[in-house]
């Protein structure tokens, strides 16, 4: 009789011991994490402690749920709004390019909070790539790491998403609705430039305690005599029956500053070339000059970037709003003109059709809709910026569109006026085509080397900063030293008295140096050759991607001003002179001073 087993056997016991990994398991690795966070400019917030207190929360979580990690590498957005995807941040795009590097030293992201790192549906967007690259995600919301196959852990980020939108939105309507109450109750000023022929002042403490606290005053509107006086004359001139143009003409030959002109401060990315009927037709249609307070007039709306791909997220952009504006019960200003004539002449210029059935149709062909080059084409001849025009398609110009200056928008008698042709223009097609071809060769081609030989050699050049913080310097020296020998005399035993009027020259020639040091930045430290060359990397893994004939305008746009493209049109020797300014691409030490200017071209191309 044999035994009884004592219970089933398994057929594949032997093959599984035979095919068991008997590998000794290695010492565990630390954990290595790369810290994310953001803080946005528009409230005012500390960036400093804004990332100091993230940096805190991301440590606490660390402590708490993974005491083995450590934090390796740092990147921190600075006045990037939350509204902006991932790989349109400029920390968070350089983040999300590093994962896929073969010398990663992070294994996994670890953040401070989620609401700022993640708006909408952007977390659906990155999580993705995380788990592709193997990149594990910390979360403080989540009390640890994020598991992709946890369904409750999706759950919550993406509403973390939808709280940030929601929480964003409703501060939004508070604002809004804040504002307009105290426009309409107490015609409170809202800020902003002053309307031309107004200047601001201050005439009581602010209502918050912390901002009176901090110096904060309540402002309104004054009217300066010099510019009220103008716009009370370019009303009548209108009641008289003269034409906008003609008021122009006339203010333009008696050299009246135009209002850039005369405010430049407030108007440096003006052209301040003379006024134009545009500047007119703003100044006859603004309800201020009236003494009532007005707000409301444009409002933000967001548009897709891409609409084929709308993980780009979108443009906020200022439009007329098609909602009534807002007015203050009572004037809180002194009109320069008033309420009536303001009427009468606003009934003029619909009575004229001051802007005509066929100029509207024409202009909003192109308004509303952003253009890859809008903003970015200058006239070698008079120096302003062309303007965009569409014209009918040809097989030059699939698009129709151009670029144009013309002669009648420049100030009579001026001398660009005088060499200047009635009409300059060239197609955006041939434009973009000879950029593309430049931008290519240039991050990823053949001129990669010799510009970024161009920008070394540019940034060990001797600058202008450097000599004028040594020439400070010496005077600080030489003010000490010689309040130092007026020290000693005195102690010697001269009379104080007879020293007087040149201890306080060399005091107050002390305190001017010092004060003129205080306001210059300190120079910025010349770029590595390995700096300059992960630049060129990012701008180069980008172009020919976004240069590609189907993507949006807009995106175009973006990535060109990014990269400070300024193009100029040389009319008389038709060639397109390009310029891009890398400073802002540079790491924040270098963009404050924007010492590293960028790379010049000139794209040969006829029209």
């Amino acid at each position: 009789m044999t035994a009884e087993s004592a219970g089933p056997v398994d057929p594949w016991a032997d093959f599984d011991l035979s095919t068991a990994d008997h590998h000794e398991t290695g010492p565990s690795q630390r954990l290595r994490l790369a810290f994310y966070g953001r803080c946005s400019t528009e409230d005012a917030q500390d960036p400093k402690t804004s990332h100091d207190w993230q940096l805190l929360a991301a440590r606490n979580l660390l402590r708490t749920a993974a005491p083995d990690g450590e934090i390796v590498a740092d990147f921190f957005d600075i006045g990037q709004s939350r509204v902006l995807p991932w790989k349109r941040r400029r920390e968070a795009s350089r983040l999300m390019r590093a994962l896929d590097q073969p010398s990663r030293p992070f294994d996994g992201i670890i953040v401070g909070e989620g609401q700022r790192c993640w708006f909408g549906s952007q977390f659906s967007e990155v999580a993705p790539v995380l788990e592709h690259h193997g990149v594990s995600l910390w979360v403080p919301e989540l009390g640890g790491c994020y598991d992709p196959r946890n369904s409750t852990h999706y759950m919550l980020m993406t509403l973390t998403g939808g709280m940030s939108r929601g929480e964003r939105q409703r501060v939004q309507e508070r604002v809004r609705l804040g504002m307009a109450v105290q426009v309409e109750n107490d015609g409170r000023y809202q800020g902003g430039r002053p309307p031309y022929g107004y200047t601001v002042v201050g005439y009581a403490p602010h209502p918050n305690p912390r901002k009176a606290a901090e110096g904060f005053q309540l402002k309104k509107l004054v009217p300066d005599p010099e510019r009220a006086a103008v716009v009370e004359r370019i009303f009548a001139d209108l009641l008289a029956g003269r034409s906008l143009r003609a008021i122009v003409a006339a203010l333009n030959e008696e050299q009246v500053p135009c209002p850039s002109a005369a405010d430049p401060a407030r108007n440096a990315h003006r052209d301040m070339t003379g006024w134009q009927v545009p500047t007119l037709r703003a100044i006859l249609t603004n309800p201020r000059y009236t003494g009532y307070e007005v707000w409301g007039t444009f409002k933000k709306t967001e548009t897709l970037i891409d609409p084929e791909d709308p993980t780009w997220g979108y443009r906020t952009r200022l439009v007329r709003s098609d909602a009534k504006p807002v007015r203050s019960r009572e004037q809180t200003h002194e009109a320069i003109v008033d309420v009536v004539t303001f009427t009468r002449a606003n009934k003029v210029l619909s009575a004229r059709g001051a802007v005509s059935q066929v100029s509207k149709s024409r202009r909003n062909r192109t308004r509303g809709t952003s253009h890859a080059l809008q903003g970015l084409v200058y006239c070698s001849i008079c120096g302003r910026r062309m303007q965009v025009n569409r014209s009918d398609v040809s097989s030059a110009e699939p698009s129709g569109l151009r670029y144009r200056c013309r002669l009648r928008d420049l100030t009579p008698g001026s001398a660009a006026a005088e060499r200047h042709p009635r009409s300059v223009s060239v197609g955006q097609e041939l434009i973009l085509g000879k950029v593309r071809t430049w931008m290519v060769e240039l991050f990823d081609g053949d001129l990669r080397d010799e510009a970024m030989a161009g920008l070394l050699a540019a940034a060990a050049a001797p600058r202008l900063v450097d000599v004028q913080t040594e020439r400070l310097h010496e005077r600080v020296a030489a003010a000490e030293t010689k309040l130092r020998r007026f020290g000693q005399a005195i102690a010697l035993g001269t009379n104080p008295a007879a020293l007087v009027g040149p201890m306080n020259e060399a005091q107050e020639e002390l305190a001017a140096a010092q004060i003129e040091l205080s306001l210059i930045t300190a120079p910025a430290r010349a770029p590595s050759q390995e700096r300059l060359q992960r630049l060129f990397d990012d701008i180069g893994g980008q172009v020919r991607h976004l240069l590609a004939p189907q993507r949006s305008p807009e995106l175009l746009r973006e990535f060109f001003v990014e990269t400070g493209l300024r193009l100029t049109w040389d009319h008389p020797d038709r060639l397109l002179h390009a310029e891009l300014d890398l400073s802002e691409s540079l790491s924040s030490d270098l963009r404050e001073t924007g010492e590293i200017r960028g790379v010049k071209g000139r794209v040969r191309g006829g029209t």
